[in-house]
């Protein structure tokens, strides 16, 4: 064996090599372990599928810090080495392989896929997927165009699924020129903004659960588009009715509360027109129809001046007292 050489890289892999489970390997014996690498496993006990688990984290493990080579003992290495050699150690699974699944726990909380070696066993380790490169793409698409360029960058790179190589705070701040307490910020209005809209989840789903969920959506919609037809309806016996309104109900005929346009007819600047997408905001109705503007606030495009503008250009169209509060 080659001391100086223990495990290949993930970049070099045993391509070669058909990976075996762990329960084909009846006896630490059969390894052919150095003397006294095979009399210290001996020694422990264990069990040879107990010692294939602990040598394939260990692989993991330097395979996400090669540096970290040095801190496991001879044998540790000697017997990785060994199991790799026979194809009991997968070098496709690395940090990448977890980082969308740990991008969408920071997010919501929730997953239904490991987003950490430790949470494998040998039976999930043998039958693990990486995600697809049609999801990693899908992803990285949709950060894009949720997303300003900075916010982008500080969560893909904390949670490090473009390369599988994490950065914290301090590496990623000192990359930007940004303070910690500024990265920081910009990971947590990120995760914000994938944690309120729903595309973000549907990114995940396979597709006969996207199937069901476009069926739900869709029966959904064809009941709200029947309640809203009847709304219209009474709205327009209402509207004509010269009756002393209870406060506030006035200015809610004030115009057509169903106005289904795009907000593009409001003529709104750059800025505006691109936080009310940000915010899935994409018809005058739906500007009407959001109670609560809080959560925009603490978004940094969401400025007094871009208040301002939306205000203005809602009155000029007719809501003479539109605010958003």
């Amino acid at each position: 064996m080659n001391n100086d050489n223990y495990i290949r890289t993930p970049e070099t892999p045993n391509i070669d090599i058909e990976y075996k489970k762990a329960e084909t390997l009846k006896s630490i014996k059969e390894l052919s372990l150095p003397n006294e690498a095979e009399e210290f496993y001996l020694k422990t006990g264990r069990s040879p599928e107990t010692l294939i688990w602990y040598s394939r984290i260990t692989a993991y493990s330097i395979f996400s810090n090669p540096s970290s080579k040095d801190s496991f003992r001879k044998e540790a290495l000697q017997l990785v080495e060994a199991l790799d050699e026979r194809g009991y150690i997968r070098h496709d699974i690395t940090p990448a392989s977890f980082a969308i699944q740990q991008l969408y726990w920071k997010a919501f909380g929730r997953v239904s896929q490991p987003v950490a070696i430790e949470q494998l066993n040998n039976e999930s380790y043998e039958s693990f997927k990486n995600p697809s490169a049609q999801l990693v793409e899908r992803v990285d698409t949709y950060l894009h165009d949720m997303l300003t360029s900075r916010e982008y960058e500080v969560v893909s790179a904390v949670a490090g699924y473009k390369d599988g190589k994490p950065k914290t705070y301090a590496e990623l701040a000192k990359k930007m020129e940004l303070s910690e307490e500024h990265v920081e910020k910009l990971d947590k209005i990120a995760l914000r903004k994938l944690t309120r809209y729903a595309g973000f989840q549907l990114i995940f789903m396979e597709a006969n659960e996207l199937e069901e969920e476009a069926k739900a959506v869709f029966n959904e919609l064809r009941e709200l588009n029947r309640r809203k037809a009847e709304l219209r309806r009474k709205y327009r016996v209402l509207a004509k009715q010269t009756v002393s309104w209870p406060d506030g109900l006035a200015e809610l005929f004030e115009g057509d509360i169903f106005e289904n346009v795009d907000i593009l007819e409001l003529g709104l600047d750059f800025k505006a027109y691109s936080a009310l997408r940000r915010a899935d905001i994409n018809t005058i109705e739906d500007i009407l129809l959001c109670g609560d503007w809080s959560d925009f606030h603490n978004q940094i495009v969401f400025s007094p001046n871009v208040k301002t503008e939306i205000e203005e250009k809602m009155r000029e169209r007719g809501y003479e007292n539109f605010t958003i509060k």
